[in-house]
């Protein structure tokens, strides 16, 4: 890692796959940000996908992002729990 990480930060959402890797690297573009502020996205089947580069600084945690790593996994498990 480029900086000292601490942190594994989690957010969740509740979008299928494709809007998920599209909504959120334009939501952050118009922004001003240079692409998705998450280093990984986790969809339910549970393959990862590289957002930012893990060396690179994330903008997924106010105040924490120069010491966190950002993981967005898809979907709600206040309504269904994880299998397994």
């Amino acid at each position: 890692m480029g900086y000292n990480l601490g942190i594994i930060t989690l957010a969740f959402s509740l979008c299928s796959l494709k809007k998920l890797k599209n909504d959120i690297h334009r939501w952050y573009l118009e922004r001003g940000w240079s692409g998705s502020g998450y280093h990984f996205l986790v969809p339910k089947d549970g393959e990862i996908h590289r957002g930012r580069p893990e060396n690179t600084i994330g903008a997924h945690c106010k105040s924490h992002n120069t010491r966190s790593l950002g993981i967005c996994v898809q979907g709600n498990y206040d309504v269904k729990n994880l299998s397994g």
